[in-house]
């Protein structure tokens, strides 16, 4: 299976691509837009440069993301495998074009990871041993 690869930051600012994993910190944190309330995922990647930017996305598509109740990380290998690789970059599309400006956030709710499956799975391992 072909890893969905998380576009520039100059390339996602023009649209389109795919985006990260989320962290779910509860809905209270929650940004309003138009009286709803907006649920932010953070991406963080393999990049030594990366700024771990923040995307709001809407309720759908964060519980496709983010499936499981309480699921608060996930890693993009495995979301495209579970809804395959074209509906992953569709809906990815989607999140890029909405990057929030990290001062505005007020709440993470999910982590969407990039990149770093292999390393950060042997964190989360350790953290429960």
């Amino acid at each position: 299976m072909a890893c969905m690869r998380r576009p520039h930051a100059d390339a996602r600012r023009g649209g389109g691509a795919i985006g990260p994993p989320c962290v779910r910190l509860g809905r209270a944190a929650m940004r309003l837009r138009n009286g709803d309330e907006v649920p932010n995922i953070q991406v963080v990647d393999g990049a030594q440069n990366c700024t771990y930017e923040v995307f709001e996305v809407d309720e759908v598509d964060f519980r496709e993301i983010f499936p499981a109740d309480g699921q608060d990380i996930e890693f993009v290998e495995d979301f495209e495998a579970r809804v395959g690789q074209d509906r992953a970059a569709l809906l990815l599309s989607r999140v890029w074009d909405r990057r929030i400006d990290k001062k505005l956030v007020m709440g993470i709710h999910g982590t969407l990871f990039y990149e770093l499956s292999r390393l950060l799975r042997s964190l989360i391992a350790s953290k429960f041993v």
